[in-house]
């Protein structure tokens, strides 16, 4: 699996267990609605300084965002 659908995943289950709809954890990490639904969908790789705004309004450290998921 690659590293965006990781990630991706990894938003997705984040924001979920947080109860957020898509646009508040897009605000929370200071981005689009529409990009943050780019990045759960896994069609978009983040640069690096956009990875520690996730990880910083997810809450969550770097390696909980970006550790690969488990295999299907």
């Amino acid at each position: 699996m690659s590293h965006a659908k990781d990630l991706g995943k990894n938003l997705y289950r984040l924001r979920k267990s947080k109860g957020l709809t898509q646009e508040k954890a897009a605000e929370q990490c200071d981005t689009s609605p529409r990009h943050f639904q780019d990045l759960e969908k896994g069609i978009v790789n983040p640069h690096l300084d956009e990875l520690f705004k996730l990880a910083e309004g997810m809450q969550v450290d770097m390696n909980t965002l970006t550790q690969p998921s488990a295999p299907e």
